[in-house]
């Protein structure tokens, strides 16, 4: 997974303590993105380009909504480039209750994850898929539903910044994504390569599988709850 601070590009790290982004690096402060001080009462505090604190005038777009440039989002929001597409996302406190209390108020599932910027104590509130089967992601630029997508690094499904356009059933990988917005990318076992299949509802019981018949759980390697339906033969 790539994010970008339309400057500063990397993918995610998994370590004992989190998830991180670019190593940190000696910056100016000008002033404090998730608390917003430093700034005049119709400026707000978010991150430039480069990823340095600065003040800018504040826009209207809320959590998850399309965006050109931080000016565009509200008050405490930065505009951040999340598998291909720019949204408005809350700045957080990284590895704090704080941070997550801070996303669980902006929406449902939204946690407090790495962000691309040479700031390390500054996470986003990431909009994760709480059911893949049933996911509840803004719309893509086309208008068309949002499916989840598995990023290398994290546990949890995301919410998809891309169009895919594999078919159920079809091989998938990060550079062919399934095309339906209820299937995930997963491998029906570790001699088997991944294909695109129906997300396994969360609630325990049958599944229905690609052929439209009962299939089995499986559970999504690398990932603590995700799950999908395949075929009784595969």
């Amino acid at each position: 997974m790539r994010w970008a601070w339309r400057g500063c590009v990397c993918a995610f790290v998994a370590a004992a303590t989190g998830l991180f982004g670019c190593e940190a690096a000696s910056r100016s402060q000008a002033c404090e993105p998730i608390s917003g001080q430093g700034c005049a009462d119709d400026f707000a505090c978010t991150l430039n380009e480069a990823g340095d604190p600065t003040c800018q005038r504040s826009g209207p777009a809320q959590h998850f909504e399309p965006c050109a440039g931080s000016d565009d989002c509200a008050r405490g929001f930065a505009c951040l480039e999340v598998d291909g597409a720019a949204r408005c996302m809350r700045m957080c406190v990284l590895g704090t209750a704080v941070g997550l209390a801070t996303c669980a108020a902006v929406a449902e599932g939204a946690q407090c994850l790495g962000v691309v910027s040479p700031q390390p104590s500054v996470g986003v509130c990431v909009q994760t898929c709480v059911n893949p089967a049933l996911p509840a992601c803004a719309p893509l630029e086309d208008g068309e539903p949002a499916g989840c997508w598995l990023p290398s690094g994290l546990d949890v499904p995301i919410c998809a910044g891309l169009r895919g356009t594999v078919g159920t059933g079809a091989l998938c990988g990060v550079q062919a994504r399934c095309a339906a917005a209820t299937d995930l990318c997963a491998a029906a076992s570790a001699s088997k390569a991944p294909r695109c299949w129906p997300a396994a509802p969360l609630e325990p019981g049958d599944c229905i599988a690609s052929d439209g018949m009962p299939g089995r759980r499986v559970r999504v390697a690398g990932t603590a709850r995700a799950q999908v339906c395949v075929p009784a033969g595969e």
